[in-house]
C-alpha cells in the first residue's frame, strides 16, 4: 500500500487470493460471499428479524427524536427502552417513537388528563 488518502494505491504482489473452491458452498454466488448474503450487518436478511446492532440504532434514533421534543436525553432513553419492550424488533423507528411518546404521555398524569 502506497500513497496518502484519498489517493491510496493497493498492490497485491502475489495476486489476489480467492477462496479455494473446496471452501465454498456448492450453491455459492461468488467467492467473496459464499452464502450469497453479507456476513456483517443486514441481520434481518439472514435471520428474519433485526439484530442487536440494528435494534440499538433504532432505539438511539428514537431517543434523539424525543430529545427534539425537549425531553431530557436520559428520560428519552428510558421511555424508548420501555416502549422497545412492548414492540417486536421488526417495528419501524416511527412505531418506536410513537410508542415511546405514548409511554411519556402515560407517565405524566397532568399531561395525560389534558390531552385525552
Amino acid at each position: 500500500m502506497t500513497g496518502r488518502a484519498p489517493a491510496l494505491v493497493v498492490a497485491w504482489p502475489n495476486g489476489v487470493v480467492d477462496a479455494d473452491l473446496a471452501d465454498l458452498d456448492p450453491g455459492a454466488t461468488s467467492p467473496t460471499s459464499p452464502s450469497g448474503t453479507p456476513h456483517v450487518g443486514h441481520t434481518e436478511l439472514r435471520h428474519g428479524e433485526p439484530g442487536n446492532y440494528d435494534w440499538t440504532v433504532k432505539k438511539t434514533q428514537a431517543a434523539q427524536a424525543m430529545k427534539q421534543f425537549d425531553i431530557a436525553l436520559p428520560a428519552a432513553r428510558a421511555f424508548v427502552e420501555e416502549a422497545a419492550q412492548q414492540l417486536p424488533r421488526s417495528a419501524s423507528v416511527e412505531q418506536l417513537i410513537r410508542r415511546a411518546l405514548r409511554v411519556f404521555r402515560e407517565s405524566q398524569p397532568a399531561f395525560a388528563t389534558r390531552v385525552r
